[in-house]
């Protein structure tokens, strides 16, 4: 009885890996695929970067004892929603729909460079 029980766990853990590694699932794949944009989008700003201000430092020293990240997908910048960030409240943003190509290169989302919102993000 014993080495049935066994048996059993084991089949069913297994089991368990093989249908965990199957199901491939991400909710930036999910989004991506609901609400992704074209990408063959221009850009109002400069691809070489130029137009971007630096980090400006706050006169006033705060410390800070948390990381907020503000999420912005492409398909939510060409929408304007990025015009609607409360970039004080936000110590890093990330920008999604980076793609690494199977020759190693990167995509970037629609419209980039959004320097726009880098100029907002670093006042």
């Amino acid at each position: 009885m014993q080495k049935t029980s066994l048996l059993f766990i084991i089949v069913t853990i297994i089991n368990s890996l093989i249908i965990a590694q199957q199901k491939e699932f991400s909710v930036h794949k999910l989004h991506k695929e609901r609400f992704g944009v074209e990408k063959d989008i221009p850009s109002k700003f400069a691809a070489d970067g130029s137009g971007i201000i630096p980090l400006q430092k706050r006169l006033h020293k705060q410390t800070l004892n948390a990381s907020v990240f503000g999420y912005l997908p492409d398909w939510e910048y060409v929408s304007g929603t990025h015009e609607y960030l409360r970039y004080d409240l936000l110590t890093h943003l990330a920008c999604f729909d980076f793609f690494v190509k199977s020759d190693g290169s990167i995509s970037t989302p629609a419209g980039w460079p959004w320097t726009d919102v880098i100029n907002k993000a670093h006042n």
